[in-house]
């Protein structure tokens, strides 16, 4: 759920419309939990943060993949 949540806070930051922004939250959260339980091992949250983010390139969202790099810098201070 807080993938989904970070990614439609990012849609929102690029001015995507609300119904937009949550089936790509949507799309995304689905798409990393599936390659999470493919790979059957744990993974850190950089690894999360980072399949979230060529998610939204494989989405051809590459700025709201920008929005989301530059939030989590912006966390990581």
């Amino acid at each position: 759920s807080k993938i989904g949540v970070a990614v439609q806070r990012c849609m929102a930051s690029v001015h995507a419309a609300p119904s937009e922004a949550a089936a790509v939250a949507s799309a995304v959260q689905r798409h990393v939990a599936n390659i999470v339980l493919r790979r059957g091992e744990s993974v850190g949250v950089e690894d999360v943060q980072r399949l979230v983010i060529q998610q939204l390139w494989a989405l051809d969202l590459f700025d709201a993949a920008e929005h989301y790099t530059l939030y989590l810098s912006l966390i990581h201070i």
